[in-house]
């Protein structure tokens, strides 16, 4: 057996290992740490705050493995996605906190923003690949899967993730996270819209769509704009997050 195939068996292994310990805890100390972040600015000009003060800080933070910001619309006041990776639970609650109620992370900057709401699971599966192309759009999909089909389809869209990158296509960035039995978040980042429907299964007439959804009960996504150089520095180098 090639090295390639021997490589891939060791991450499907660990991948029915994570998925195992992942059935007894949703939120343990040494996974790996999806955060998401979404609000809306109160006043304009808040991308300036984030690009010469937020994200220079967070980058900063040992435990920060990945790092992403998005905006909805075209507006200066629309929603904005921050989205985190984190080597466990401890690094990311002694950076950034755990609570709205409680910030330690630019708390002064908090009242800047509106409609807040915070989320965190940790990781599935996750991978950065060695691109060199720029993040353009962020993709966060939100589902349930069919009674007790979680591992199947985390173990396709692990399967197919690889699959994509074997080929030279596929996101730039793809992370996974189960948020309950039945439920799913997944993050993925492209370079742009058309590689997102190439690889999705979109056209003019279906833009959202998604694969596997045989396998889900329901499902949305919603995108965002990245907004350039809003991003974790050595974009070229790979990232596999899978498992801790």
């Amino acid at each position: 057996m090639c090295a390639c195939h021997l490589r891939r068996a060791e991450r499907h292994s660990l991948l029915s290992s994570r998925l195992a310990a992942l059935e007894t805890t949703l939120v343990e100390s040494e996974s790996r740490i999806i955060r998401l972040f979404k609000f809306r600015p109160v006043r304009v000009a808040f991308d300036q705050i984030l690009r010469e003060e937020m994200v220079p800080a967070l980058v900063e933070f040992p435990g920060l493995l990945d790092l992403y910001v998005g905006r909805r619309g075209p507006e200066e006041l629309g929603p904005r996605l921050i989205a985190t990776i984190w080597n466990s639970r401890e690094s990311m609650a002694s950076a950034v906190g755990e609570s709205l109620d409680y910030p330690v992370f630019l708390p002064q900057y908090l009242d800047e923003t509106a409609e807040r709401e915070l989320q965190f699971f940790p990781l599935a599966f996750g991978y950065r690949f060695a691109r060199p192309d720029q993040p353009g759009v962020l993709r966060l999909v939100e589902g349930a899967v069919q009674a007790g089909g979680l591992e199947r389809y985390v173990a396709e869209a692990h399967a197919g993730t690889l699959a994509d990158d074997d080929q030279g296509r596929g996101p730039l960035a793809l992370y996974l996270a189960p948020r309950s039995a039945e439920q799913f978040l997944t993050l993925s980042v492209w370079s742009d819209w058309a590689s997102l429907q190439e690889a999705t299964g979109g056209d003019i007439d279906r833009p959202i769509a998604t694969r596997h959804a045989k396998l889900l009960d329901a499902w949305q996504a919603e995108h965002y704009e990245a907004i350039p150089g809003l991003a974790a520095p050595a974009r070229s180098e790979p990232l596999e997050v899978t498992p801790a």
